[in-house]
């Protein structure tokens, strides 16, 4: 892959983590790892519905209708 294909790889990849916030990105790589609401609330020490509302504005902002697509994209991006 030459250098300006890898830029621009790069930079798609910016871009999609910059409209999540940090907490955001370690709930999708929880939710990669195959972990439920409870389980991520425990690793984070929230609550299971604090977890859900993370969930939702998550796949409003990736603009996904449900996790396995949420999932596939952040793959496809790099970011898990």
């Amino acid at each position: 892959m030459d250098s300006k294909n890898q830029n621009y790889i790069e930079k798609q990849k910016s871009h999609y983590l910059n409209q999540f916030t940090k907490r955001e990105i370690d709930i999708i790589k929880y939710i990669g790892d195959g972990l439920n609401n409870t389980e991520i609330g425990q690793k984070l020490f929230i609550s299971a519905l604090t977890v859900k509302k993370h969930r939702n504005n998550i796949l409003a902002k990736s603009n996904c209708k449900n996790t396995a697509q949420l999932i596939k994209q952040t793959v496809l991006q790099g970011l898990i």
